[in-house]
């Protein structure tokens, strides 16, 4: 995957864990040592990420070297609780 996408597989790695926490991508199975599998993931369109960040109370950003999600009323961070919303 790092090299398709042209980054460093550090890099990869930090991004795709973004994504992870942005309810942009899902892991369907980890990575299977013994058989050599890699890590498959769920990548979402861009209507099911927000439909997923709306349901999960994601909607407010504030932005700074990345984007933190934050609670409209109080401005505190606040992080998706993965049992909260509901999947596709």
């Amino acid at each position: 995957m790092s090299q398709l996408c042209r980054m460093t597989p550090k890099n990869c790695k930090i991004n795709t864990q973004r994504l992870i926490r942005k309810l942009a991508l899902e892991v369907l199975s980890p990575y299977n040592t013994p058989e050599s599998i890699g890590t498959t993931y769920r990548v979402y369109s861009d209507d099911a990420i927000l439909r997923r960040r709306r349901n999960a109370g994601l909607e407010w950003v504030v932005r700074s070297r990345g984007v933190e999600f934050v609670d409209p009323t109080t401005g505190i961070a606040v992080t998706a609780h993965l049992c909260d919303y509901v999947s596709e």
